[in-house]
């Protein structure tokens, strides 16, 4: 793809020395479903076709959602798993006379298209099925019928979840061949989802167990043009549970300051997307905005992301930039710990906020920064508090390396090592 975002490529290269180029891809035609994890740059590639249903397995989760992952195809549409919700709620008799899809709500991973014909009204209705608070246990109130990639419908029942356990059962429509299955989640670690394949009749290992976002094909819904909405295939980037990320929309990339977004994360799963990229019709080519970054916050990091180029079907690769800017660190955080020195980002890139606690105050404390050479390439006076206090420093376009940063009042003096990138 060809567009004028291509000629400033360079310039953010050597204009932001903590910035890495890295590329995600889904495969020609889309044909896979990509983990990855922003700090390591590690890719997890997973067959969408390996897998139908999935099962939250936070503690207090109760949601199933549907595969709605598929490949692209030009010459006629590819087989999807299709859910419906049936008519009646008589899993032995079922009536398909009339059955309606659901879809997954992209809202968060605790919930899925199972959950989303709950009645909002009533707080003990999951969905699939009914909270019992007597004794913490959900029991199925509806049935569904699934469509599998290869053309074959099944009844389909979530019977209960009872100390983490979920019991189902799927059948041909006139009972045959049944089979049922469980999934406990104590059988996970720090998975997100359980993955089953009706088809195969099996629980299938689908992602890694670290991982931050997910790039994939998903349905959504869209505008279709006449005052209506439509649901719609389209390929985007999913946030894993726990990652919260801020949307910054018409700024300069090269000038923006992750701080002034500290109130703006939000942990919704489609945060980021489809819509960071657009087709242009007219010169049949995926145009990315050059004004828009995303903020992505883990348990440990903020990352500042910006979609560079999105290559279409043709390979399923995605180029994005990517920079560090900070551990996940606050003065509560500090005061929490009792630390007497903090300071972050580290790595920083072109400032560094320090926490520190001193016993006494004095005006006219001393800060200073020199590089591994001894050398003193950063001298200021700091009035010290008594107590906790912070400080930002800008780092005055120092060059990359290894630093020490003192602070010093009287005969106290405090010594931390940081890092420039």
């Amino acid at each position: 793809m060809k567009r004028l975002f291509n000629c400033i490529i360079t310039l953010i290269i050597t204009s932001n020395l903590g910035a890495q180029i890295e590329q995600v891809s889904i495969g020609a035609s889309y044909s896979f479903q990509t983990f990855y994890n922003i700090q390591t740059g590690e890719t997890t590639q997973a067959d969408p076709l390996s897998w139908d249903i999935a099962f939250a397995l936070g503690a207090q989760d109760a949601g199933v959602l549907v595969n709605e992952a598929v490949a692209t195809s030009f010459s006629a549409p590819l087989p999807q798993v299709e859910l419906y919700l049936a008519v009646n709620a008589d899993y032995e008799n079922p009536d398909t006379s009339y059955m309606e899809r659901i879809y997954n709500d992209e809202v968060s991973w605790s919930e899925g298209a199972f959950n989303h014909v709950k009645d909002e009204a009533d707080v003990f209705d999951l969905g699939w099925g009914t909270y019992v608070p007597s004794n913490n246990s959900v029991n199925a109130s509806r049935y569904f019928v699934i469509k599998l990639r290869n053309g074959i419908y099944k009844k389909l029942e979530i019977q209960s979840l009872i100390a983490g356990v979920y019991s189902f059962r799927y059948a041909n429509l006139d009972g045959t061949n049944e089979q049922i299955a469980s999934i406990d989640k104590a059988d996970y670690d720090q998975e997100t989802l359980a993955y089953f394949s009706i088809e195969n009749d099996e629980e299938v290992n689908v992602e890694p167990e670290e991982w931050d976002l997910l790039f994939t094909r998903y349905s959504t819904t869209l505008d279709d043009g006449s005052g209506g909405v439509i649901d719609y295939i389209v390929t985007g980037v999913l946030s894993n549970k726990g990652v919260e990320i801020a949307q910054a929309n018409g700024v300069d990339p090269l000038d923006i300051d992750y701080t002034d977004y500290e109130n703006q994360y939000v942990d919704t799963l489609s945060t980021v997307g489809h819509d960071w990229k657009f087709f242009d019709l007219d010169n049949f080519q995926w145009v990315i905005p050059g004004d828009l970054v995303y903020f992505i916050k883990t348990d440990e990091q903020i990352w500042r992301i910006q979609f560079i180029d999105f290559e279409g079907s043709s390979t399923g690769i995605t180029t994005l930039e990517k920079t560090l800017e900070g551990n996940v660190t606050s003065i509560a955080d500090i005061v929490a710990g009792q630390h007497q020195f903090e300071m972050y980002p580290n790595p920083a890139v072109d400032h560094l906020n320090i926490a520190f606690s001193s016993d006494v105050a004095d005006n006219n404390g001393l800060l200073q920064i020199s590089n591994t050479l001894g050398q003193i390439v950063h001298a200021e006076k700091i009035p010290i508090q008594a107590g906790l206090q912070q400080k930002q420093i800008e780092l005055n376009n120092l060059p990359a390396g290894n630093y020490f940063i003192s602070i010093g009042s009287g005969n106290q003096i405090i010594t931390q090592t940081f890092i420039i990138q």
